[in-house]
C-alpha cells in the first residue's frame, strides 16, 4: 500500500489543506540556528485538526549542531505526533559533504526525540550508509522531469533504489492550490507512518513483505528476494575461499570467472576481495536473519547501503598508481533524460572512451533514463 502527499515550506503559505487532496503533508518548521517558517505552526496545526498524517522538517545549513536543538525546541509540542524529518542538500549549507556533520545533527536529535529522524536528499547524493547506521527513514528526491504533474503511482525510475518516502516532482499541480508543490509518494499505510513517528522504524512491514516477493535488483530484472539473498550468500562462500587467488588476478590486472561461471573484471573484483573477507560475518547475520522471516525490506536496503558503504571506502584506501587504484577510481551514474555520453564524461573529467572501457556492452548512443553506468574518474585515459 503507498499513500500520496505533499512536502511544503513559506512558498506555499496560506495554502488550505483542507482542500488539496492529500494523505499527508510535511512541512519546512526551521533553518539553521534562527530560521522559524512564519506559516509552520498555522499549516501543522490545520493539518493535524483535518485528521492529516503530518512530518515537520529541518533545513540543514551547517551552522553548527546546535540547529539541532534550535529545530527540536520549536517542534517539541509535536514530536509524538509528527514525523520528524532533517533536509540535507548542498543549497546555503556551509557543511556540504561533511557526512561527520550529518551524523552528529541526526545523533542530536534522535537523542533530544528519542527516535531516529527520517533523512531527505537528492538521490544522486543520498547518505546511504549514514542513515543505515543510524536506523533513519529514507526520502528520496528524483524527478524525471520539470512537467506539471498530478500525483503519480508508480514514479520514473520507481524500484532502481527502496526508500521510504519518494518526492517525485517540485512541479505538482493539485486542487485547491494554483502554484507548483512537491509531490511525495510514502511506501506504506497509516500504521507504518505512525511507526516511524513514534520511532518503532519498520514496524508493520514484515507482514507485508515476504521472502518469496518480487524486487527489482539494480541491473533492472526482476527476482524474488529470497533469491537476491541467496546469491548473496553463495558469493561470500565462493570468495572466502578465493581470497588469495583473486588479489593477485587484482594486481595483474587480469579477469577470471565468478562462482556462477560469469567473466569478473577487474572492477568488481577489488570491490569483492578489498570489502567482503573483513565482513563476511555481517552479511552471514542478515542472511540469517532473512531466513527466519524477518523484516526483508530492511535487509535489502542495509545490503544496498553496506555495498555503497563499500565502493566509498576502497575508493579512499586504494593505494594511488595500482590497478586496483585505478579500477576502483569510479562513480555509479545514473543517466537522466536527454543526456548524452559526451556531457557526461565533460562533467565527470573524464573521456567518451574511458567510460565505453569501463561498461561492456554499452551502446554510447542509445542511452536510456535511469540506466546506470560506471563512470571513471582516474586520469589514465585523459
Amino acid at each position: 500500500m503507498t499513500m500520496q502527499g505533499i512536502d511544503i515550506s513559506s512558498y506555499q503559505a496560506g495554502i488550505d489543506l483542507t482542500r488539496v487532496p492529500c494523505d499527508f503533508i510535511i512541512v519546512k518548521a526551521t533553518q539553521g540556528a534562527g530560521y522559524m517558517n512564519p506559516d509552520c505552526v498555522r499549516a501543522v496545526e490545520q493539518a493535524l485538526a483535518a485528521g492529516k498524517l503530518v512530518g515537520v522538517y529541518h533545513y540543514i545549513d551547517g551552522s553548527g549542531v546546535g540547529e539541532a536543538d534550535f529545530f527540536v525546541d520549536q517542534i517539541s509540542g509535536w514530536v509524538d505526533r509528527a514525523l520528524v524529518c532533517l533536509d540535507w542538500e548542498p543549497g546555503s549549507n556551509s557543511r556540504w559533504g561533511d557526512l561527520g556533520y550529518l551524523g552528529a545533527v541526526i545523533d542530536r536529535v534522535r537523542e533530544r526525540t528519542g527516535r531516529p529522524p527520517v533523512v531527505y536528499a537528492s538521490a544522486a547524493a543520498f547518505p546511504w550508509q549514514t542513515c543505515a547506521a543510524r536506523g533513519c527513514g529514507t526520502w528520496v528526491a528524483q524527478y524525471a522531469d520539470m512537467t506539471q504533474t498530478g500525483y503519480q503511482d508508480h514514479p520514473w525510475n520507481e524500484g532502481s533504489y527502496q526508500c521510504d518516502i519518494r518526492q517525485y516532482s517540485a512541479t505538482g499541480r493539485l486542487p485547491g492550490w494554483a502554484g507548483d508543490l512537491d509531490l511525495d509518494i510514502f511506501y506504506g499505510n497509516r500504521t507504518l507512518w505512525d511507526a516511524y513517528v513514534t520511532g518503532a522504524g519498520g514496524a508493520g512491514k514484515e507482514s507485508d513483505v515476504q521472502l518469496t516477493d518480487i524486487v527489482i535488483r539494480p541491473d533492472g530484472h526482476e527476482a524474488t528476494v529470497q533469491d537476491v539473498l541467496s546469491y548473496i550468500d553463495m558469493r561470500c562462500e565462493t570468495l572466502a575461499g578465493q581470497m588469495d587467488d583473486l588479489m593477485g588476478i587484482v594486481k595483474a590486472g587480469g579477469i577470471t570467472r565468478r562462482g556462477d561461471g560469469d567473466e569478473t573484471g577487474r572492477t568488481d573484483l577489488c570491490w569483492e576481495v578489498g570489502w567482503l573477507p573483513k565482513n563476511f560475518a555481517a552479511l552471514q547475520d542478515l542472511i540469517s536473519r532473512a531466513a527466519q522471516r524477518e523484516d526483508v525490506t530492511a535487509l535489502v536496503n542495509e545490503l544496498q547501503a553496506a555495498r555503497r558503504a563499500a565502493d566509498d571506502q576502497a575508493r579512499q584506501q586504494a593505494e594511488p598508481g595500482t590497478v586496483a587504484a585505478a579500477a576502483l577510481a569510479a562513480d555509479v551514474h545514473v543517466v537522466e533524460a536527454g543526456e548524452t555520453l559526451k556531457g557526461i564524461a565533460e562533467a565527470a573529467g573524464t573521456t567518451v572512451q574511458a567510460i565505453v572501457d569501463a561498461n561492456p556492452g554499452l551502446a554510447p548512443n542509445d542511452l536510456v533514463a535511469g540506466q546506470r553506468i560506471t563512470v571513471p574518474t582516474s586520469k589514465e585515459h585523459a
